[in-house]
């Protein structure tokens, strides 16, 4: 069983804990800036399996001994430097995004190797089988040649207040928050090591220079193309495609939709669809015209919150896949840095 520390009391917070608990680890510990909030924060909590201590301040909880790992979901311009603090004090850090910029991820991974501890983003959704069962379609050829990776993510969030808002707090906007989810999804598919040509994107900024809406078009190497639009101006889209010569695959709701409290109803988030477009005749492709079908992933009977956290553990039992959940998140943050530098000078990056 391993012991977490938790910096911060976010509302993201309770479901990680949430997810910790039911993966049979332990929420030793929870700090706040303020000792009032982190005690609100335990009483407010449904499980009582053991009490749960409370400090006034994060590099209490850092320097606490028995605690093996972090969860860290402040805003990108403090996580960075307290995931380099914690992972100094030996702490393995499970850090919620985005992150500040690609080259912190960088040096967040290096003080991770120094001290031989365990360091993984906090997207969820790469962890699930609906995703795993997307990639292995794709690989198989089923759609052909890809083409285009296409992904959107938007929600309507008026408060002025909410962080996301605040430059100084999120500096990238609505480009680190739901944009990164967009690049992540494009990533999965287009994979990782593949070079990026060039970016373009069109951005939004409020008169405080908080960036709210964004969209716009990467090109990869291999004449693939991705599309990725994000948002805070508009109602709520989450969907994803890839489209490939032969066919196309699409998800709703790729980040993640809420789990049926019924086991009667269907788990949306097993759920994607695949269309045959083509079909290879005689060393050419002709058009085929073909139904939709539903494909239901099968359950593995946990949420993609709590398969993440056991990637977590596993990374901190094996250190031989912590170097691809590095470059993954690394190469993540480098495309949302490279789409926000393009959407706030107005100019093709690269």
């Amino acid at each position: 069983m391993v012991r977490f520390g938790i910096l911060g009391t976010a509302n993201i917070a309770n479901r990680i804990a949430d997810a910790i608990e039911s993966a049979g680890h332990e929420v030793y510990a929870i700090a706040s800036r303020n000792l009032e909030r982190a005690n609100q924060w335990v009483s407010n909590r449904p499980s009582k399996k053991k009490t749960i201590i409370c400090y006034g301040s994060y590099d209490q909880l850092i320097e606490d001994d028995q605690v093996q790992a972090v969860y860290i979901p402040l805003p990108s311009s403090l996580a960075d430097s307290w995931a380099q603090l914690a992972a100094e004090k030996g702490k393995h850090i499970l850090v919620d995004k985005p992150f500040s910029s690609a080259e912190n991820v960088l040096k967040i991974a290096q003080v991770c190797r120094k001290n031989r501890v365990a360091f993984l983003d906090g997207t969820q959704f790469v962890h699930g089988p609906r995703l795993k069962e997307m990639q292995r379609m794709l690989q198989s050829g089923v759609i052909g040649r890809l083409r285009k990776v296409n992904a959107a993510f938007t929600a309507w969030i008026v408060d002025p207040t909410n962080i996301r808002y605040n430059p100084t707090l999120e500096p990238a906007g609505c480009v680190g928050d739901v944009g990164w989810y967009v690049v992540r999804f494009i990533l999965s598919f287009v994979g990782y090591d593949r070079k990026v040509i060039s970016v373009y994107a069109v951005g939004n900024e409020t008169d405080n220079g908080a960036m709210d809406d964004c969209c716009g078009v990467v090109e990869f190497e291999d004449n693939i193309t991705a599309h990725f639009d994000c948002g805070f101006t508009s109602g709520y889209r989450q969907w994803g495609e890839c489209l490939g010569t032969l066919g196309v695959l699409r998800v709703e709701r790729f980040q993640g939709a809420p789990v049926p409290s019924s086991s009667e109803q269907k788990d949306p988030n097993l759920h994607f669809q695949f269309r045959q477009v083509g079909e290879e005749r005689s060393g050419h492709i002709e058009r085929v015209e073909s139904e939709t079908q539903d494909i239901w992933v099968s359950s593995v009977g946990k949420p993609q919150s709590v398969l993440m956290i056991e990637q977590f553990i596993t990374l901190i039992e094996q250190d031989k896949e912590r170097e691809k959940w590095i470059t993954e998140a690394w190469k993540t943050q480098w495309l949302v840095d490279a789409i926000y530098e393009s959407a706030k000078t107005k100019r093709v990056v690269w």
